[in-house]
Protein backbone atom coordinates (compact mmCIF):
# COMPACT_ATOMS: atom_id res chain seq x y z
CA UNK A 1 0.00 0.00 0.00
CA UNK A 2 1.20 3.47 -0.85
CA UNK A 3 1.50 5.77 2.13
CA UNK A 4 2.08 9.47 2.15
CA UNK A 5 5.33 10.63 3.66
CA UNK A 6 4.72 13.53 6.00
CA UNK A 7 8.18 14.27 7.33
CA UNK A 8 11.81 14.48 6.29
CA UNK A 9 14.92 13.46 8.14
CA UNK A 10 18.59 13.88 7.28
CA UNK A 11 21.27 11.53 8.59
CA UNK A 12 25.04 11.95 8.65
CA UNK A 13 27.74 9.47 7.71
CA UNK A 14 28.80 9.33 11.36
CA UNK A 15 25.22 8.58 12.47
CA UNK A 16 24.98 5.78 9.90
CA UNK A 17 28.28 4.29 11.02
CA UNK A 18 27.17 4.36 14.67
CA UNK A 19 23.83 2.69 13.85
CA UNK A 20 25.51 -0.07 11.86
CA UNK A 21 28.17 -0.67 14.52
CA UNK A 22 25.52 -0.80 17.24
CA UNK A 23 23.34 -3.19 15.21
CA UNK A 24 26.23 -5.57 14.55
CA UNK A 25 27.15 -5.57 18.24
CA UNK A 26 23.63 -5.87 19.66
CA UNK A 27 22.28 -8.34 17.08
CA UNK A 28 25.51 -10.37 16.93
CA UNK A 29 25.47 -10.58 13.14
CA UNK A 30 29.05 -11.86 13.08
CA UNK A 31 28.35 -14.75 15.46
CA UNK A 32 24.62 -15.47 14.97
CA UNK A 33 24.48 -15.36 11.17
CA UNK A 34 28.17 -15.52 10.20
CA UNK A 35 27.91 -14.06 6.68
CA UNK A 36 30.39 -15.20 4.04
CA UNK A 37 29.53 -12.58 1.40
CA UNK A 38 27.75 -9.23 1.34
CA UNK A 39 25.47 -8.21 -1.52
CA UNK A 40 24.74 -4.49 -1.90
CA UNK A 41 21.16 -4.43 -3.23
CA UNK A 42 21.66 -1.22 -5.20
CA UNK A 43 24.20 1.49 -5.86
CA UNK A 44 22.99 3.48 -2.85
CA UNK A 45 23.54 0.42 -0.64
CA UNK A 46 27.28 0.30 -1.36
CA UNK A 47 28.13 2.80 1.40
CA UNK A 48 26.24 0.93 4.15
CA UNK A 49 27.57 -2.40 2.79
CA UNK A 50 31.13 -1.11 3.08
CA UNK A 51 30.51 0.02 6.67
CA UNK A 52 28.98 -3.39 7.51
CA UNK A 53 32.03 -5.07 5.96
CA UNK A 54 34.45 -2.82 7.90
CA UNK A 55 32.68 -3.53 11.19
CA UNK A 56 32.63 -7.28 10.55
CA UNK A 57 36.28 -7.19 9.48
CA UNK A 58 37.15 -5.46 12.78
CA UNK A 59 35.62 -8.52 14.48
CA UNK A 60 37.68 -10.94 12.39
CA UNK A 61 35.31 -11.64 9.49
CA UNK A 62 36.67 -10.78 6.04
CA UNK A 63 34.03 -10.50 3.33
CA UNK A 64 33.69 -9.55 -0.30
CA UNK A 65 30.94 -7.22 -1.50
CA UNK A 66 28.98 -8.18 -4.59
CA UNK A 67 27.45 -5.05 -6.10
CA UNK A 68 24.14 -5.50 -7.85
CA UNK A 69 21.68 -3.01 -9.23
CA UNK A 70 18.04 -3.50 -8.43
CA UNK A 71 15.32 -1.76 -10.42
CA UNK A 72 11.77 -1.81 -9.13
CA UNK A 73 9.96 1.49 -9.22
CA UNK A 74 6.41 0.42 -10.03
CA UNK A 75 5.70 -3.27 -10.37
CA UNK A 76 2.84 -2.58 -12.80
CA UNK A 77 4.62 -0.26 -15.24
CA UNK A 78 8.27 -1.16 -14.69
CA UNK A 79 8.82 -4.86 -14.12
CA UNK A 80 11.47 -6.05 -11.72
CA UNK A 81 14.97 -6.03 -13.19
CA UNK A 82 18.30 -6.95 -11.67
CA UNK A 83 21.58 -5.90 -13.23
CA UNK A 84 23.93 -8.37 -11.72
CA UNK A 85 27.59 -9.09 -12.19
CA UNK A 86 27.81 -12.87 -12.13
CA UNK A 87 29.38 -14.24 -8.98
CA UNK A 88 32.40 -16.32 -9.99
CA UNK A 89 32.38 -18.30 -6.76
CA UNK A 90 29.99 -20.99 -5.68
CA UNK A 91 26.77 -20.27 -3.80
CA UNK A 92 27.03 -23.69 -2.14
CA UNK A 93 27.06 -23.16 1.62
CA UNK A 94 27.13 -19.37 1.23
CA UNK A 95 25.72 -17.19 3.99
CA UNK A 96 24.76 -14.11 2.04
CA UNK A 97 23.97 -10.82 3.77
CA UNK A 98 21.81 -8.62 1.53
CA UNK A 99 22.33 -4.97 2.51
CA UNK A 100 19.96 -2.13 1.64
CA UNK A 101 19.40 1.39 2.92
CA UNK A 102 15.77 1.00 3.87
CA UNK A 103 12.95 -1.50 4.05
CA UNK A 104 10.11 0.69 2.87
CA UNK A 105 7.47 -1.42 1.13
CA UNK A 106 9.62 -4.59 1.28
CA UNK A 107 8.83 -5.31 -2.38
CA UNK A 108 12.34 -4.80 -3.73
CA UNK A 109 13.99 -6.86 -0.98
CA UNK A 110 11.50 -9.71 -1.47
CA UNK A 111 12.04 -9.68 -5.25
CA UNK A 112 15.79 -9.60 -4.81
CA UNK A 113 15.65 -12.62 -2.49
CA UNK A 114 13.55 -14.48 -5.09
CA UNK A 115 16.18 -13.63 -7.72
CA UNK A 116 19.03 -14.88 -5.52
CA UNK A 117 17.15 -18.07 -4.69
CA UNK A 118 16.74 -18.71 -8.43
CA UNK A 119 20.52 -18.37 -8.84
CA UNK A 120 21.03 -20.85 -5.99
CA UNK A 121 18.59 -23.23 -7.72
CA UNK A 122 20.48 -22.99 -11.02
CA UNK A 123 23.73 -23.94 -9.33
CA UNK A 124 22.07 -26.66 -7.23
CA UNK A 125 20.66 -28.29 -10.38
CA UNK A 126 24.19 -28.93 -11.61
CA UNK A 127 25.75 -30.10 -8.34
CA UNK A 128 24.85 -33.18 -6.35
CA UNK A 129 26.84 -31.93 -3.36
CA UNK A 130 25.29 -28.44 -3.24
CA UNK A 131 24.82 -27.15 0.32
CA UNK A 132 21.82 -24.82 0.67
CA UNK A 133 22.81 -21.16 0.69
CA UNK A 134 21.30 -18.94 3.37
CA UNK A 135 20.18 -15.34 3.05
CA UNK A 136 20.15 -12.71 5.75
CA UNK A 137 19.03 -9.11 5.32
CA UNK A 138 20.50 -5.97 6.87
CA UNK A 139 18.64 -2.70 6.43
CA UNK A 140 19.84 0.58 7.84
CA UNK A 141 16.24 1.77 8.31
CA UNK A 142 13.14 -0.37 8.69
CA UNK A 143 10.18 1.90 8.11
CA UNK A 144 7.30 1.05 10.43
CA UNK A 145 4.50 0.91 7.91
CA UNK A 146 2.45 -1.79 6.18
CA UNK A 147 4.60 -3.89 3.86
CA UNK A 148 3.49 -4.83 0.35
CA UNK A 149 5.49 -8.08 0.27
CA UNK A 150 6.58 -10.82 2.62
CA UNK A 151 10.05 -12.14 3.27
CA UNK A 152 10.75 -15.84 3.76
CA UNK A 153 10.11 -17.04 7.32
CA UNK A 154 13.70 -18.20 7.70
CA UNK A 155 14.86 -14.62 7.02
CA UNK A 156 12.37 -13.02 9.41
CA UNK A 157 13.18 -15.52 12.15
CA UNK A 158 16.74 -14.65 13.05
CA UNK A 159 18.26 -13.36 9.82
CA UNK A 160 16.63 -9.92 9.50
CA UNK A 161 18.89 -7.24 10.97
CA UNK A 162 18.00 -3.58 11.42
CA UNK A 163 20.08 -0.51 12.15
CA UNK A 164 17.02 1.44 13.26
CA UNK A 165 13.24 1.15 13.15
CA UNK A 166 11.70 4.47 12.15
CA UNK A 167 8.43 6.07 11.18
CA UNK A 168 7.48 6.45 7.52
CA UNK A 169 9.67 9.47 6.87
CA UNK A 170 11.71 10.45 3.85
CA UNK A 171 15.38 10.03 4.73
CA UNK A 172 18.14 12.09 3.12
CA UNK A 173 21.32 10.02 3.09
CA UNK A 174 24.79 11.55 2.59
CA UNK A 175 25.59 9.15 -0.25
Amino acid sequence: PRMEVTDWRAVSQSYIHDKIKSAIESQHIDTNFKPTIIVAACEDAIAPARIVRAELKARGTKLEILNSKLELYDEETNPFNVHYKPWTGSWSGARLLLVDKADNSRTSIAKFIEFLQSKFGEEKAGKADFVEAQIGVFVLHNKLRPKAADLPEEVLNGRYFVGENCENVQIAYPF
